[in-house]
Parts: C-alpha cells; structure tokens; sequence
C-alpha cells in the first residue's frame, strides 16, 4: 500500500479535534474509516487515486493524463464515492433504528486523499474535499446525541464490536 496510508491522512487532518469526537479506522462490518462526534457519525469514504477528478449532474469523470493511463491497471479505480458512501450511511442508519436511535443524523464524507487530486465538485449532494478542507466539511450546528446515544455508540465502537450487526444484540435499546 502506498504512504501515507489513509487513515494516516484521516488522523493528521484531523487531530486536535474535542475530546468527543473519536475516529476509528477498518470497524468490524462497518465503514472503513468512522468519525463520531456529538452529534452523531460522520462515516468517510476515500479514494486514493491522483489526479483530476470532477463531478457534475450526478456523474464522476476523471481526466486520464498519460501517466494515469499507464498506472491505471495499478490504481485503485473511482466507482462513484458519493454512492459508497450513502449506501454505508443507509447501513449505518438501519442498524441505528435497531437501537431505537432512528434519528441521529449520518453525514457521510468524501475524502480524496493524494496530495497530487484535484476536485471539481459541482452540485454534489454530500460534501467531497481533500484532507485539508476536511475540518471545515463537517456537520456543524446540530443537536448533541442525547448522552446514552452517544454512549452506547462510543462503547461499541471502543469495544471493536461490530457496528452493522442487526439489531446490535449487546446493546440494550434506549438507555
């Protein structure tokens, strides 16, 4: 894997973030990389590629210089990381409804994190930056989680406990 791995760059962008906010990297069936704050998870998908990238009327391109059609059989390829994330935000809210916690809100994040991406980013529907940016991306002015919410996320996620888990038996709903 290349340096600065990902979560390496999630850890840098973010640090000398509250007390209360915990970042946890590859959860047992969850997102890859979990930011929990006060007001609820922020899960937040990466791409690693280098490059420009632009996004515009619900659609990914990716400008293709000849070093990237070289390396494109060794690079990890784009997708559509707007689409992972909402599906593991949609995951994440489901389990969320098992634990009787249907209204926390989920806001996931898109992070490109090679020094060398470039972004377009017209009209997407959740936020898409580079490390740098990543700080002023997230949720701001919501309602704290009430305490035994957050809580009982924090164990679990503290605990290495798998977080898709329907229903999350080890949990006891409400408190």
């Amino acid at each position: 894997m290349k340096k600065p791995r990902p979560e390496q760059v999630l850890d840098r962008a973010l640090k000398g973030l509250d007390d209360r906010c915990r970042l946890y990297h590859y959860l047992d069936k969850g997102p890859d990389h979990l930011l929990l704050t006060p007001s609820g998870p922020v899960p937040i998908e990466t791409r690693g590629g280098e490059g420009v990238f632009e996004y515009s009327q619900g659609k990914w391109r990716q400008r293709i210089s000849l070093g990237k059609a070289l390396r494109f059989f060794v690079e990890e390829p784009l997708g559509n990381p707007i689409t992972d994330a909402q599906r593991m935000a949609a995951r994440l809210a489901g389990s969320l409804e098992k634990l009787d916690a249907d209204g926390v809100p989920i806001q996931p994040i898109v992070v490109f994190t090679h020094p060398a991406a470039s972004l377009a980013r017209k009209g997407a529907p959740i936020p898409v930056c580079q490390p740098k940016q990543l700080r002023g991306e997230l949720p701001k002015n919501l309602p704290q989680l009430p305490s035994g919410i957050y809580k009982q996320l924090r164990e679990v996620l503290d605990g290495g406990r798998p977080l898709l888990m329907p229903g999350w038996p080890q949990l006891e709903a409400g408190a």
